[in-house]
This record gives C-alpha cells, sequence and structure tokens, in this order.
C-alpha cells in the first residue's frame, strides 16, 4: 500500500509479480517501490539486496512494524518506528542483536495480501 500520511489517501502497489519470483523479489519488490515515488518504507523485516535498491533510491527505510496499515502509519506519524540498521537482518532473520523473528508479519502490510515482511509499504513522505 501507498499512503500520503497527510490524507490518508491510499493506492494499492501491485507486487505479485515480485512474490512469484523464485530469486530477487526483494529487489523487485524494492524497485516498484521506487517507481511509485514513495520516499519511506514500513515493513517488518527487510533484506539485504532490497535495503540495498530502496537505499539507492535514497528511500528511508523504517522497520519492526506491524498491524494494520493505519497502525503503522500512525506509529509513523508519531516517529515510533526505528530505522533499519547496518546488519540487523541478512536472509530474512535477525543476527546478533536483532530484533527478534516476531516482528512484522505483515497484517496489512504486504501488498494487500496479509504478507509483510519484505514486501511493505511505502509513503510519500
Amino acid at each position: 500500500m501507498i499512503v500520503e500520511p497527510e490524507t490518508m489517501k491510499f493506492e494499492y502497489l501491485d507486487n505479485g509479480t515480485a512474490e512469484a519470483m523464485p530469486q530477487g523479489a526483494g529487489i523487485q519488490a524494492a524497485e516498484n517501490v521506487s517507481r511509485s515515488g514513495a520516499k519511506t518504507v514500513l515493513t517488518g523485516l527487510v533484506g539485504p539486496k532490497a535495503r540495498s535498491t530502496l537505499e539507492a533510491a535514497g528511500i528511508r527505510i523504517l522497520q519492526g512494524v506491524s498491524g494494520t496499515v493505519i497502525e503503522a502509519v500512525r506509529a509513523f506519524q508519531e516517529g515510533r518506528l526505528q530505522p533499519a540498521d547496518e546488519g540487523t537482518f541478512a536472509g530474512g532473520r535477525p543476527r546478533g542483536g536483532g530484533m527478534g523473528s516476531g516482528v512484522g508479519r505483515g497484517r496489512g502490510l504486504g501488498g494487500g495480501r496479509g504478507r509483510g515482511g519484505g514486501g511493505g509499504g511505502g509513503s510519500r513522505r
């Protein structure tokens, strides 16, 4: 979902093609987000390749997101989300000092399919 935080207007960003890919799904999803004009991604987890693609596009990544899209946007508006930090996730799993595996299981943040994780949502702010 692409959400304009000030107005809460949203649009669905189809991630179906990326989801079906055996490899490179995170990179493809990140490229889709970049083309959408999003400035920030709200996600539970971000893999290293998707992260690199988003960062190269100048997109801020906020992680540890869970709940509905509305809850995630409110957490964003209130400044309660943490920036993705170096080395937190490798291959989709936390490593040394990561946040734990129970974070960001979707519930409204995965291209509208409740899959969260690498899909994420974007904000134009």
